[in-house]
């Protein structure tokens, strides 16, 4: 896949009939050559330092830890 056309919009999100893709969380898959930018398809799974978010994926959102503002952090 080459992800140097991915603008994370989510809309492969949205359209996939299966449930099989998700948007991740950080960007990571940043490169500074374009060459760089085709992954494996092993290099898309999730992994624990790839967690998956629950866009689209209600079920994921227990699991997910709880979203706070930042202004709540420093107030407390």
């Amino acid at each position: 896949m080459d992800t140097g056309y991915c603008i994370s919009c989510g809309l492969c999100v949205e359209a996939c009939p299966y449930s099989a893709l998700y948007m991740g969380y950080a960007y990571e898959r940043a490169k500074y050559r374009r060459q760089d930018l085709v992954q494996a398809n092993e290099a898309l799974l999730a992994s624990p330092e790839r967690r998956a978010s629950a866009y689209m994926h209600p079920e994921l959102e227990k699991t997910l830890p709880e979203q706070t503002l930042l202004i709540d952090k420093i107030h407390s």
